[in-house]
């Protein structure tokens, strides 16, 4: 299963909500996190930026591996996918892994160009052969093939209004994102585009204060019954109860 995760505008969280929604999926198996949006910025997020393991950076560079040993051009694809094993077995921690975050492999800074190359359907191939994955699409009406595809909207005027005119992909389903101060409700959010909501996140500070604190989004009990919802409706289509 590939899920894709955008939004419509800035500052709506999408990377937060793609980061949650993998953390729920792993409870029927492995899960992979790839950042899809360009923006290099979610090992930040997560709090993996001095945790050692494989970057896209070294499957971009034109010598792989010289700037990061973790990229096994012999291996290729397939060893970001944990189908080969690593160089060094007796190392758990082997910088040839990709970095984890609550139980969810995370493959950062890629970008849709990256993703759109021969080598990048080549990876999420591989990594679809044993991983659900879930991608960070970041802002825009970034998708691939086969992948049901989530918008985030905001409930402010300026969100749907965008979503009006740029919401595209057959299939698409909406998380609505609570804004202050921004009457729009869910529903009303729902009959303008024609498109169900399937989840609403409303605010929460504990995400901003636990990933100041680098431990990643942490969310309260109201977020995680949304996100729990929304990797739900996922289930259900690929018939897990």
């Amino acid at each position: 299963m590939r899920v894709v995760v955008t939004g419509i505008r800035g500052g709506l969280g999408v990377s937060t909500i793609s980061a949650l929604l993998a953390q729920q999926l792993t409870t029927i198996g492995s899960v992979a996190l790839v950042e899809a949006s360009g923006s290099d910025s979610l090992d930040l997020l997560l709090g993996l930026e001095h945790v050692a393991g494989l970057r896209w950076a070294a499957i971009r560079s034109e010598t792989p591996g010289s700037t990061n040993p973790g990229w096994n051009p012999d291996a290729g694809p397939d060893q970001v996918a944990g189908n080969t094993p690593r160089r060094d077995p007796d190392h758990a921690d082997s910088v040839w892994s990709l970095p984890t975050w609550a139980g969810v492999d995370v493959l950062g800074g890629a970008s849709p160009a990256d993703l759109a190359s021969d080598i990048g359907r080549d990876v999420l191939a591989a990594l679809a052969t044993r991983k659900t994955i879930v991608l960070d699409g970041g802002i825009g009406d970034f998708d691939i093939p086969g992948a049901q595809r989530i918008v985030v909207v905001g409930t402010d005027v300026v969100s749907v209004t965008k979503a009006r005119e740029g919401l595209t992909g057959h299939g698409s389903i909406l998380v609505v994102r609570r804004v202050r101060y921004a009457a729009l409700s869910p529903l009303e959010i729902s009959d303008v585009l024609g498109t169900p909501v399937v989840a609403v996140i409303s605010d929460d500070q504990s995400l901003g204060r636990s990933v100041e604190a680098g431990l990643g989004p942490v969310p309260n009990r109201i977020t995680r019954r949304s996100i729990s919802r929304l990797a739900q409706y996922f289930l259900d289509l690929a018939g897990h109860e």
